[in-house]
């Protein structure tokens, strides 16, 4: 189901889809950098059959910028009926590693809303920085 790469025993979802309950999919990825090894997992779930055969698939978070071409691979592999569509993409929140592939996958799925926050929009759509928030930086 997915990816040729052969899934870690320790990761099993790694770069591929695992349907973990009925229409519940995670995929994991992992980012290094230097000796940091960062899981990222971003999760499918699969509505109801539509009237064309296909699902409407909705998506919660988008991985890190550097992951995007393997996220939008991973997801095009289980969006496999041609009428699949991904209609939601849902952010948990605006961090570069629950965003970094929205771009990517709304170029490849253009009728897919993105849901978030409202508190998140500036972050999301505007370029406002983190480091401008006490607390959270």
């Amino acid at each position: 189901m997915g990816s040729s790469k052969t899934a870690s025993p320790i990761v099993p979802d790694l770069e591929q889809y695992l349907e973990l309950r009925p229409g519940l999919f995670r995929c994991t990825f992992v980012f290094s950098l230097g000796p940091l090894s960062l899981p990222v997992a971003t999760f499918l779930i699969r509505g109801h059959p539509t009237e064309e055969g296909g699902h409407e698939w909705l998506m919660v978070d988008a991985g890190l910028p550097p992951l995007a071409d393997k996220i939008v691979k991973s997801v095009e592999a289980i969006l496999s009926h041609p009428k699949d569509t991904l209609k939601y993409l849902c952010i948990t929140h605006a961090h570069m590693d629950h965003t970094g592939a929205i771009l990517a996958l709304l170029d490849r799925y253009p009728e897919c809303k993105v849901v978030s926050h409202p508190e998140e929009k500036p972050f999301l759509c505007d370029g406002k920085s983190f480091k401008s928030c006490v607390g959270d930086t």
